[in-house]
């Protein structure tokens, strides 16, 4: 009889013991929420030495950015980034890297603002000379590769270095269009010898 009430009861323990087992690595592998700010104004997230890539979904890199402190504000949904140095890469294409002091990112990505003096690279390509654009207030669309800005701006392309108020850029058409003040200083190679 003995026997008969042990293993009826069995199943019923291995049962129970296997329920325990479950809860308990349940509440072990739980994932901690992130807990929300005390001000809608306050940071949710504050990384410091932050790296981010973006690939396509072929599986090619389109940009890096690094940054030395990132803030993410759930109100709005953007990112504040602290020195942020941003790399638009683009198959086929001269890189653009922008640099400054602080930018801000809006609607996922596809928006970037930096409010302070920003420093525009477009890389050297087969047969055009680098191109730096430095100005504020400067708004970047890294999906359709277009810059622009109303601030003063300055740039120096090869032999040319030209200033004015206000640019457009589109980097694949590869044209940057000055919007008004225009001063423009071509300074020739000397020749060789």
């Amino acid at each position: 009889m003995m026997g008969g009430l042990s293993t009826k009861l069995l199943p019923i323990v291995l049962l129970a013991t296997l329920g325990a087992l479950v809860l308990i690595l349940n509440e072990v592998a739980r994932v901690p929420s992130f807990e929300q700010p005390e001000r809608p104004s306050d940071p949710d997230l504050v990384a410091h030495g932050a790296t981010a890539f973006r690939f396509g979904q072929d599986g090619k890199l389109l940009s890096r950015i690094y940054a030395d402190r990132l803030r993410h504000y759930p109100k709005g949904d953007t990112n504040w980034l602290d020195q942020p140095r941003i790399h638009y890469t683009k198959p086929d294409s001269a890189e653009l890297t922008v640099v400054g002091a602080r930018a801000r990112t809006e609607q996922n990505g596809t928006l970037v603002w930096f409010p302070d003096d920003a420093k525009l690279t477009r890389a050297p390509t087969a047969d055009k000379p680098q191109l730096d654009v430095v100005s504020s207030d400067v708004w970047v669309k890294p999906n359709e590769r277009y810059v622009w800005s109303k601030a003063p701006m300055t740039g120096t392309m090869g032999a040319y270095t030209l200033s004015g108020t206000g640019f457009k850029a589109d980097l694949d058409k590869e044209t940057l269009e000055l919007l008004s003040k225009v001063s423009t200083i071509y300074v020739p190679p000397p020749p060789r010898r």
